[in-house]
């Protein structure tokens, strides 16, 4: 099984499947008034392949040709009275078709018959294979209608799309739905615990590790499936295959399914959880089984004493040095902070007492200790001050950047786009405060000079 295989709870049924069951239901007695009242809906043309014009033709043919040819005319051929309708169920409003059934109606008989379509199907949308559920999201309803037709070869004469707000309405108009559920469904719709996990997990790999047989049993109708102690009631119809883990007289679990199944459990080898989360109130869990299992672990433990090294730690006492590690740089950041700001404070306190004793019209400064995040906030700080210049430029050399600062007579934006792209550098702003990057050493002072003039 591959990775990303996920198992789900669910809290109630498939609430639209059933609503789309009520449809069909609706939809048959209507079917039904329509064959022996009304005149029955126009149909859409199917595309028939052109017989062949000549006996030439039919000459080039070998027999199997030609009679694959007549039987895929009489498939597509459209009876008087029949018609197509497709159903489909969005869940929440998700964008995507959950369910989907293609009903063809026969008004001349009398007769309803319905598919349902996986909404995992692959098919092609826009030239590449996707869900086919993923045709309602690209395209809406119309889309989706020509897709299924285009993979089914069944043109498609009407759709009706219905949500799980048409679903309440409908339940409400009749008074409630019962549902006799014969397994306890009651779940409080929070995520799962760890510990909820790690015992799920744990009583998988036990029954894997018994090596219990596995028993696949096919019956013809469900009425014969009905003597196995399914976990579940079946109520599929057609042919039914039932599938057993350990004693058929006592089993471990019997369920109704259609997939591929071991001999026995020990040759899945090993189940690990890797990931669960919360899901439209249900909960979604992510595993692996087999030799991606196993790779994974082997991953994870490669990676965990690569962290133990890291820290010089065990299994045992990580998550403690982890923590010691994260208080410790908790209070640096704090003594950092504390440090940029006594920097902030004290240039301040420099620079607005030389603005005070000779008040130019323009000021620079530069700077090699403090980032160009502090010198922004130091920049506004002094502009701030009654003594701040028309303009001011704060560079910050090891970056080449350079702040300009302005009282509102001149447009730092302006002067970064007039003159900075000249001298190979970019930047732009706002007409107070500005920043400049500059390529080099001698584009910054070319472009200090240019504000001066």
């Amino acid at each position: 099984m591959s990775r990303g295989a996920r198992r789900r709870q669910r809290q109630q049924p498939r609430t639209l499947q059933v609503f789309l069951i009520i449809v069909l239901v609706l939809l048959t007695v209507c079917v039904l008034v329509k064959a022996f009242f009304l005149k029955a809906p126009e149909q859409k043309a199917a595309e028939l392949p052109a017989k062949p014009a000549s006996s030439d033709t039919d000459s080039q043919q070998s027999p199997e040709e030609q009679a694959a040819q007549e039987a895929l005319r009489s498939h597509l051929e459209r009876k008087g009275g029949f018609y197509t309708i497709l159903l489909s169920g969005l869940d929440d409003d998700n964008g995507g078709s959950d369910t989907n059934i293609l009903v063809a109606v026969d008004t001349v008989n009398g007769y309803v018959y319905g598919v349902s379509i996986p909404r995992d199907s692959k098919a092609i949308i826009g030239g590449k294979a996707h869900k086919i559920n993923y045709a309602y999201n690209k395209g809406g309803t119309e889309l989706l209608a020509d897709t299924v037709s285009e993979q089914l070869g069944i043109p498609v004469d009407y759709t009706v799309s219905v949500n799980l707000k048409g679903f309440t309405a409908l339940v409400d108009a009749i008074g409630g739905v019962d549902f006799d559920v014969p397994i306890n469904m009651d779940y409080d719709g929070k995520k799962l615990t760890e510990e909820q996990v790690r015992a799920a997990e744990k009583l998988a790999n036990e029954v894997i590790w018994a090596n219990l047989p596995v028993t696949v049993s096919t019956f013809p109708n469900r009425e014969e499936a009905s003597v196995m102690p399914t976990r579940k009631p079946v109520t599929q119809d057609g042919e039914i295959t039932i599938v057993t883990i350990g004693d058929l007289e006592s089993p471990h679990d019997c369920i109704a399914c259609c997939g591929t199944h071991f001999h026995r459990t020990g040759e899945v080898g090993l189940i690990r959880i890797h990931k669960f989360e919360p899901n439209k109130g249900m909960n979604r869990i992510y595993f692996e089984c087999g030799d991606r299992a196993l790779e994974s672990m082997q991953s994870d433990d490669t990676l965990l004493r690569s962290v133990q090294e890291r820290f010089s730690a065990g299994s045992h006492d990580l998550l403690q040095k982890m923590d010691i590690r994260d208080e410790k740089e908790a209070e640096l950041r704090q003594d950092c902070t504390g440090l940029r700001q006594y920097y902030r404070d004290r240039e301040m306190a420099r620079i607005t007492s030389l603005l005070h004793r000779d008040t130019p019209d323009f000021y620079q400064d530069s700077f090699t200790l403090v980032s160009p995040d502090d010198l922004l906030k130091l920049g506004f700080a002094i502009m701030e001050d009654e003594a701040a210049p028309a303009l001011m430029a704060l560079v910050h050399r090891p970056s080449h950047t350079v702040l300009l600062f302005s009282d509102g007579s001149r447009n730092c934006g302006a002067l970064v786009k007039e003159h900075a792209k000249s001298l190979g550098g970019r930047g732009g702003g706002r007409p107070d405060q500005a920043r400049a990057l500059m390529p080099n050493e001698d584009a910054v002072e070319k472009f200090i000079e240019s504000l001066k003039k």
